[in-house]
């Protein structure tokens, strides 16, 4: 989804819980072949917290909460009704992000 709407972000993690990359620096990023471990830590963990917390507001806007302004949660019990709920909440709301010139 990064890639298709030309946002160079990135999406890790492990387990049930995922990270937002928000690529404050502005490296050069292709989200699907991103690989954390290639980052500094301080790299890493550079955050554009305000674009975040603007993500998390158009998730909002489109049914889906993150739980979490740097990444969200994802469960076993989380069904393919609500996969597709929360890809197409991220589709909306990175072009809600484009649309405000914020992205």
């Amino acid at each position: 989804m990064l890639e298709e709407e030309g946002v160079p972000w990135a999406v890790y993690g492990e387990h049930s819980f995922f990270h937002i990359h928000s690529n404050p620096q502005g490296h050069a990023i292709k989200p699907t072949a991103f690989d954390a471990s290639t980052l500094t830590v301080d790299a890493l963990k550079g955050k554009n917290e305000s674009m975040l917390g603007k993500l998390r507001l158009a998730m909002l806007v489109n049914g889906v909460d993150l739980k979490g302004w740097r990444g969200g949660i994802v469960s076993a019990v989380h069904t393919e009704t609500d996969v597709k709920l929360t890809v197409d909440a991220w589709r909306k709301s990175l072009r809600m992000l484009k649309e405000e010139g914020e992205l």
